[in-house]
């Protein structure tokens, strides 16, 4: 099933602070420039909140729980497509070395540190633990606005994967357009977003090179009250350079770059 992000977290841990443990730490280092467990830097969390909107502080980063939401806030901002495809290294990368961290050499023996963590193993942790950090990474907003969280794209089986920053961003389109048609705010269930190849192949009807695989894609179910084709014609509209495939349940959504339209209602 691959490396996993607690496995991740685990392995940066060793890295920065020589042991694992999820000890709460106000340590400064580095000169003052980087704090806590993860040595997160002040211009990390900068960029989180004004990316996301979010309102951490230099505080923060103490309690691992909440540093770990801000790494992978970060992540998301400045290589989503690693995330996407769980390149945890140049993820790992762009922690030690800034938004451009993966293409310097200086981040070069954090990488071999890196991998040498990952293969000392995970952190033991038992499952009430382990479902408080889901239940938190999940919450993560991926969108600008929010609407879209972690949890609700993730591929099933695994917990993990995210969509493209394109198809978050189709998708606060989208809503937007739908409450301006009906004059207000719904919320719309996202059934499915990223997908490992695992899961793809058990759904009978799914292409083996969906959209999904590559986190391009979201379905999308018709939200109570909104007349059905009020609610394809937003996603046409939302989606000019895309795919938009209709069913009997909602629409599917993709970013593939370039028009696509079905209708598998029959």
């Amino acid at each position: 099933m691959g490396v996993n992000l607690e496995q991740v977290f685990t392995a940066i841990r060793r890295i920065e602070q020589g042991h694992p443990g999820r000890e709460i730490s106000s340590a400064i280092s580095d000169g003052g420039r980087t704090r806590g467990p993860y040595r997160i830097g002040r211009g990390n969390i900068e960029d989180v909140n004004r990316r996301f909107g979010t309102d951490y502080t230099w505080a923060h980063v103490d309690e691992p729980e909440t540093a770990e939401q801000i790494i992978l806030l970060y992540w998301l901002i400045w290589c989503p497509e690693a995330v996407r495809a769980g390149d945890w290294e140049t993820c790992a990368r762009i922690h030690n070395g800034g938004p451009d961290g993966h293409l310097e050499a200086a981040t070069l023996p954090y990488a071999a540190k890196f991998r040498g963590a990952l293969n000392q193993g995970e952190e033991p942790m038992n499952d009430k633990r382990q479902q408080l950090r889901r239940t938190k990474l999940g919450q993560v907003p991926i969108t600008r606005e929010g609407h879209l969280k972690l949890y609700e794209v993730v591929s099933p089986d695994t917990g993990y994967g995210t969509v493209t920053s394109a198809t978050g961003e189709l998708f606060e389109r989208g809503r937007a357009i739908l409450a301006a048609r009906i004059g207000q705010e719904v919320p719309i269930t996202v059934t499915s977003g990223a997908r490992s190849v695992e899961f793809n192949a058990s759904l009978s009807n799914s292409a083996r090179n969906s959209y999904h695989l590559s986190g391009q894609a979201l379905d999308l179910v018709t939200p109570k009250g909104v007349p059905y084709a009020v609610f394809a014609d937003v996603w046409d509209e939302a989606n000019p350079d895309g795919g938009v495939i209709l069913y009997s349940w909602g629409v599917h959504v993709d970013t593939r770059g370039q028009r696509y339209r079905e209708d598998r209602r029959g």
